[in-house]
């Protein structure tokens, strides 16, 4: 049984997605703490009422949002949704529904930060012999004259999601150049991408989405990434 995983007492941070932009599909996500409190026999599970820097607050009836459950066997991800409150002596709950299936969950895609960010990129041509992290090397070094153009909707630290003038293949890899700013300075990252989907913008014309993860990228790089994503978000949050 999925919920075999989860015990009382487990740690969990919420994800509550807010809309910032409705026309370019802008979103901003927000953070709240939690723990299990009971395990229901119908299925459910019963929480603490999240908090959010030491204050309470108190999720409306059908809530949805994303839980990421700390256990004794790893973290699992699930979305769930409010279904009752309660107020027992001021001890303050909630019983939520979880509708969907209980995953396996990847840290590195925790933070992911919604802002426009501008992007330049290159197609990067497959060379039979050579391994992915030499084919990122030899991109870095053989970069041409004129870069493409586009923007950056989303990225974590597992990949990006873009908005471009051109399609790119499934698969395709391509190397994306782009400016985080952290407290110092504007940081350069040059990273290799593999194409996982392409599709035709729904709310800008004559643009295309496309979501690609990242690949051959150095764990160093990756935590920096995160850290600045994760400061980002913080400074999105304190805004809204």
């Amino acid at each position: 049984m999925p919920l075999e995983r989860f015990n009382p007492g487990d740690k969990i941070d919420i994800k509550v997605v807010k809309n910032i932009n409705q026309i370019m599909g802008n979103q901003t996500v927000l953070i709240f703490k939690s723990s299990i409190f009971d395990i229901n026999e119908d299925g459910s599970i019963r929480i603490a009422m999240p908090t959010q820097a030491g204050k309470t607050i108190l999720f409306p009836v059908g809530t949805d949002f994303e839980a990421i459950v700390y256990t004794k066997k790893g973290l699992f991800s699930v979305d769930c949704m409010v279904r009752q409150r309660f107020n027992d002596d001021g001890l303050l709950t909630l019983d939520v529904d979880l509708v969907s299936d209980i995953k396996k969950f990847q840290r590195r895609e925790f933070f992911r930060l919604s802002k426009l960010i501008d992007v330049s990129y290159f197609r990067i041509p497959l060379e039979e012999g050579l391994e992915i992290e030499e084919q990122y090397q030899k991109a870095l070094l053989t970069q041409p004259n004129e870069l493409l153009h586009g923007t950056i909707v989303n990225i974590s630290g597992g990949g990006v999601k873009l908005l471009l003038s051109h399609p790119l293949e499934k698969d395709e890899l391509i190397l994306v150049k782009f400016f985080l700013s952290d407290s110092n300075d504007n940081k350069l990252y040059q990273l290799m991408a593999q194409t996982i989907e392409c599709e035709i913008s729904e709310r800008i014309k004559n643009k295309y989405a496309v979501r690609l993860k990242f690949v051959a990228l150095d764990k160093s790089i990756q935590d920096t990434l995160i850290k600045q994503i994760f400061l980002e978000e913080r400074k999105i949050i304190k805004k809204v």
